[in-house]
């Protein structure tokens, strides 16, 4: 019994995966009508950042809890490059948050790490009021145990700015990437 117990310990519990919607303007309605807003992953099936992010960040257990605060939704930029133009997605990974009306409050590009990216949720969490984001002790006790893993926790991300500096180097990489090919 003992020897069960151990091992059972030993196995790690899996963490609520996120729900994954495929369409963008069907979950910004349902965001209308819920009050939820949406955080929309646009991705590239050939690009290795967007598999590590599919694979470590978007797996990791406090990323999954703090996603279900969102409506969210991958958008293929292969499939969908008119849709990726219409929201200026330069670069993949590119994560676009929502607020229910549709405004976007901010983004994400490039790879994150599961710690700084459920960092930036609590950020982007924090622009959304309170009864579509979780109340406020829910926050408190979730950003308390991010600080205890993040390196960069507390650091406060002004999204515009980050998002200039980063398609600059996207531009260049993606022109890189072409004359390479």
């Amino acid at each position: 019994i003992i020897f069960i117990f151990i091992l059972s310990m030993s196995i790690p519990m899996e963490a609520h995966a996120i729900t994954w919607r495929s369409n963008l303007e069907f979950a910004l309605r349902e965001a209308k009508r819920s009050g939820k807003p949406v955080m929309a992953n646009f991705y590239s099936d050939d690009y290795p950042s967007c598999k590590k992010m599919d694979s470590e960040t978007f797996k990791d257990g406090e990323v999954s809890k703090l996603a279900m605060r969102f409506i969210c939704v991958k958008v293929n930029v292969n499939k969908n490059g008119a849709l990726a133009r219409k929201y200026g997605v330069g670069g993949t990974p590119t994560v676009i948050f929502f607020n229910s009306d549709g405004r976007n409050m901010g983004s994400a590009v490039g790879y994150m790490g599961p710690d700084d990216f459920a960092t930036f949720l609590e950020n982007i969490s924090d622009k959304i009021p309170e009864s579509k984001a979780g109340s406020a002790a829910e926050k408190k006790g979730a950003e308390g145990e991010r600080q205890k893993k993040s390196k960069k926790a507390g650091a406060v991300f002004d999204s515009g700015k980050i998002l200039q500096d980063i398609k600059k180097k996207i531009d260049f990489y993606l022109n890189l990437r072409e004359e390479i090919r």
